[in-house]
């Protein structure tokens, strides 16, 4: 494969796209965007407090799990939030290459169809390949001793981790954080080209994201400023923020492709 010399997207150009893209669209494309979050909001609905386990993380700040709220979200996410996910990365995709052609937000519910175990598959495998490398250290971490201890704090039973413990805790994030970058392609893969499994996907997007993690990392974080405005303006700048990072995020799928691949080229590159 000839690899052209890698340069960064033209970052202010791809979002001055998605903003052209956007215009007369914002509705349609903030609609697509709530159908996957009304899972998580109707999650919300249901009791967050059975089966609790507490860590405390450090000293004064203690955290509680509910196991069963983690086990429903997994669930949840993994048969229905993520194959909607696929099809919502179709949508901004679209967005992106045609947006007169936009089509019904309802489309994202077409994730239930012969392509369900496709999507499902594709993204179970992101999921666990992050999870792996995740708990590696986590795991490792159990066999320190005094890693982990049980105590009574205000007369609840609370996991402390031991400073050794915590730094791998911080290994496990730094690692997450990696992983998901390297996988971050898959839902677009899985939508833009049919034609691959799930394996293929996973192994396509380790290619498109070599050495453009912290390149597509700057452009995650260059929305922090449009996450603290839809905090600070109870959601209502979320109409446009959404599909804005959305289509973002999509755009920047069309530049990698095509840096590697050549404009025109990303469905022959498999054969």
């Amino acid at each position: 494969m000839n690899r052209m010399t890698k340069r960064w997207l033209n970052r202010p150009m791809v979002k001055y796209g998605v903003r052209t893209a956007l215009s007369g669209n914002v509705l349609k494309a903030f609609c697509a965007c709530l159908i996957p979050l009304a899972l998580t909001w109707v999650l919300r609905l249901l009791p967050n407090n059975l089966y609790m386990v507490y860590f405390e993380v450090t000293e004064g700040f203690h955290l509680g799990v509910s196991v069963f709220s983690l086990l429903l979200s997994f669930a949840v996410g993994i048969f229905a939030a993520d194959p909607m996910a696929v099809r919502l990365a179709g949508f901004f995709l679209q967005l992106s290459r045609n947006s007169e052609a936009l089509p019904s937000p309802l489309t994202i519910c077409d994730c239930f169809d012969a392509e369900y175990g496709r999507l499902m598959r594709g993204m179970l495998l992101r999921r666990v390949c992050v999870a792996i490398g995740t708990l590696a250290p986590l795991l490792a971490g159990i066999l320190l001793p005094g890693a982990l201890s049980i105590v009574e704090i205000a007369e609840i039973r609370t996991i402390r981790f031991s400073d050794a413990y915590r730094v791998c805790m911080l290994a496990a994030s730094a690692i997450s954080v990696y992983l998901e970058l390297s996988f971050a392609m898959v839902p677009y893969i899985l939508a833009d080209q049919p034609g691959l499994s799930a394996e293929e996907a996973l192994r396509e997007s380790r290619i498109l994201m070599r050495g453009r993690k912290i390149e597509y990392l700057m452009m995650q974080l260059s929305f922090l400023g449009w996450l603290f405005l839809v905090s600070v303006s109870m959601f209502v700048a979320a109409v446009y923020a959404l599909p804005y990072s959305e289509g973002t995020a999509a755009a920047y799928y069309i530049g990698f492709q095509d840096a590697i691949y050549g404009d025109g080229n990303s469905e022959d590159h498999a054969a």
